[in-house]
């Protein structure tokens, strides 16, 4: 697989995880510096992979900015909804399961 593709989604899951605690700052003492450290680890693998980049020369795609990213997704994606994979993630219906009648 290409290093690129996982680096990405590696970058993508560290801001959300940051984006959590730094939801939590006020609530939970030690957010701050959980979200700083998760910031920290995510210069981190962007130091090492953009090395890798000039190691390679330049062949690889920079990585995107995740700030940028958010900020042109503003309009169509909320980032507070709750995160659920697939459209009916562990949903039975509005109401629960359905229990209809077998006609006989």
């Amino acid at each position: 697989m290409y290093p690129a593709v996982i680096t990405v989604w590696f970058d993508y899951l560290m801001r959300m995880a940051a984006q959590e605690f730094e939801d939590h700052i006020g609530i939970d003492r030690s957010a701050y510096w959980k979200s700083r450290g998760i910031h920290a680890a995510q210069g981190l693998l962007r130091f090492t992979y953009d090395r890798l980049r000039r190691a390679l020369g330049g062949v690889p795609h920079p990585l995107p900015d995740n700030r940028e990213l958010r900020d042109l997704a503003r309009p169509y994606y909320h980032s507070r909804l709750e995160r659920r994979r697939g459209r009916h993630a562990g949903r039975q219906g509005a109401l629960g399961p359905s229990k209809k009648r077998r006609l006989t």
